[in-house]
């Protein structure tokens, strides 16, 4: 696995909207946003035509994700990230013996 950038997984965590999903890419290192336009695209595997230019490459990778599984890593949505509960299990997993 390439060498993944820590910022482009914080900024992909903290740009989430409700419609888009973030993945990491195992051979490449890199964060792509998908929307669920572009994966019902690659799912119908409709024409790239009917799509403007912008949007073909969302598709072309949308479509990787889709078929390429073991290729990518989904990154939680903003909902499973909770906070609290990581720092709650970090403070239970420091062991201090009492004095």
């Amino acid at each position: 696995m390439a060498k993944v950038k820590l910022s482009e997984i914080v900024d992909a965590l903290e740009l989430q909207f409700d419609d888009l999903s973030y993945f990491l890419n195992k051979e490449t290192a890199e964060v792509v946003g998908i929307q669920g336009e572009e994966f019902r695209a690659a799912e119908e595997e409709e024409s790239l035509e009917n799509y403007p230019e912008w949007q073909r490459e969302s598709i072309v990778i949308a479509g990787d994700v889709l078929f390429s599984v073991d290729k990518y890593i989904a990154l939680p949505a903003k909902f499973e990230v909770d906070e609290y509960a990581m720092m709650e299990r970090f403070c239970w997993s420091r062991h201090e013996p009492h004095a």
